[in-house]
């Protein structure tokens, strides 16, 4: 059974989600693009996820640490993202590629913690 814990962090006066689920901590992707975008915040991040940079990061940190991660799928996307038509959303990756570090809860999409700094998340 999953053991779910829910908190906020204030970030730069933002209201950020973070979860725990059986031990790993998530953070709201959502709640972070809101900061850019608060009426679309889902264009945020699905702009970010379309960005060849971004891609190329998020792509080899799950090929370094997720061993289900569906190699040869990435790779696919990854030609396809040198194109300015390329569009990359959170359920696309998800069920495309085995990515179980990415969960979609109450609207919002959580992204595992440990990818971000420590004083990304306490707003120093």
């Amino acid at each position: 059974m999953n053991n779910k814990i829910t908190t906020k962090k204030n970030v730069k006066d933002n209201l950020i989600n973070i979860m725990r689920i059986d031990n790993i901590d998530y953070i709201s992707l959502t709640d972070l693009a809101r900061y850019k975008n608060p009426d679309n915040p889902g264009d945020v991040v699905i702009k970010w996820m379309s960005n060849k940079s971004s891609f190329d990061f998020y792509s080899l940190w799950e090929e370094l640490f997720n061993e289900n991660f569906k190699l040869a799928e990435s790779r696919e996307f990854k030609n396809d993202s040198a194109n300015n038509s390329f569009t990359m959303s959170p359920s696309r990756w998800i069920n495309t590629t085995n990515e179980p570090k990415m969960i979609k809860s109450e609207s919002y999409i959580f992204k595992i913690k440990k990818t971000i700094e420590k004083e990304d998340i306490d707003g120093r």
